[in-house]
């Protein structure tokens, strides 16, 4: 399916395109191989995929096995509340042909309370959903890894500058450029860095020397650079409706990094964060001088590498992001069976 991902981030309508011919293609191929599937156990479906459907509704036809969606982004729905679909009828259509995601698993694992109720006013019923936390999806050797801290902690020292780290996409659903806007309107000290590790390009972050750009790091580098960083920077749009908890947030609490978030305070993210006392919310709907004697406080505290909200990012961590549960909850369909 590797010869479509040029499609996959030129814009909606290419992402459209990729998405149906991903569908398409898997479907071929189960229909070609649908001999070897017919002892499929259990099928784990991994959203946003909504349009993946059609091949998981032949594959359960052919192994009568139970279907496991995890739902992360409501689609077409994240869409439309950043504003990336305005057209009404356009959206009616996406969600109709995107409906069936919903009809076709055994159980159906979202990421929050908040987003059973999004798909409950859907369906009518909550019979089959339930919440099924997301999970670190870095592997690292442990004694790698106190090596590395080791050496890490040594090189840090060598500049008093505090490391934020970034990484993965920075577009309009992790409302990119009101990030922007925040630093290149904000007079702060520049005692910290901001490296970036993405796709996108926002050359105008460089101007104010706060961002670093550099291009996607491969996961078997991240952490060397989450090991070296003293805290992990994410965004969503605070317009977003669904409460995305996303992979990025996991990764840092795995390696214990205070979180800096840009997003409503109101949302999924910002209560948990604040909850757990494990960094910051920025709002940028807030005061700004509220938020930015905020921002400056947060950086004092984090200079130490043993400050609190690097315990309780740690203990945030173990306490909701096991994978053991996600293994014991998706197992209990085979069970079932």
């Amino acid at each position: 399916t590797d010869c479509l991902n040029f499609l996959r981030d030129k814009n909606i309508f290419c992402r459209f395109l990729f998405e149906i011919g991903i569908s398409l293609i898997l479907l071929i191929k189960l229909i070609r191989y649908y001999k070897y599937l017919k002892c499929t156990d259990l099928i784990i479906w991994y959203g946003p995929s909504s349009f993946l459907w059609l091949p998981t509704l032949i594959l359960k036809k052919i192994s009568k096995a139970p279907v496991y969606y995890i739902l992360r982004d409501i689609f077409p729905d994240w869409l439309k509340s950043i504003g990336l679909i305005k057209n009404k009828f356009l959206y009616k259509i996406l969600n109709l042909l995107s409906f069936p995601q919903y009809l076709i698993p055994s159980k159906i694992g979202l990421e929050s309370p908040e987003n059973i109720h999004l798909i409950e006013r859907k369906l009518k019923t909550n019979e089959k959903l339930e919440v099924l936390y997301n999970w670190p999806s870095i592997i690292f050797n442990e004694k790698e890894h106190i090596s590395n801290y080791h050496k890490s902690s040594k090189d840090h020292n060598i500049s008093s500058k505090i490391k934020i780290i970034y990484s993965g996409n920075f577009g309009k659903a992790q409302d990119a450029r009101n990030v922007i806007e925040f630093f290149n309107n904000v007079s702060i000290n520049e005692d910290f860095k901001i490296y970036l590790y993405s796709k996108n390009n926002y050359p105008e972050l460089n101007k104010n020397n706060l961002i670093i750009k550099k291009n996607i790091i491969q996961e078997y580098e991240l952490p060397k650079v989450f090991i070296s960083s003293d805290c992990g920077m994410l965004s969503l749009n605070r317009n977003l409706t669904s409460n995305n908890i996303p992979g990025k947030f996991v990764s840092y609490t795995q390696f214990g990094l205070p979180i800096l978030c840009f997003a409503n305070k109101e949302s999924k993210i910002s209560k948990i964060i604040l909850k757990n006392n494990c960094g910051i919310v920025i709002d940028y709907k807030d005061n700004l001088n509220l938020n930015l004697k905020k921002l400056n406080k947060f950086f004092k505290i984090i200079n130490n590498r043993k400050n609190k909200f690097s315990k309780k990012s740690m203990s945030l961590h173990k306490k909701l992001f096991n994978i053991d549960v996600v293994k014991k909850q998706i197992g209990k369909l085979l069970s079932n069976a």
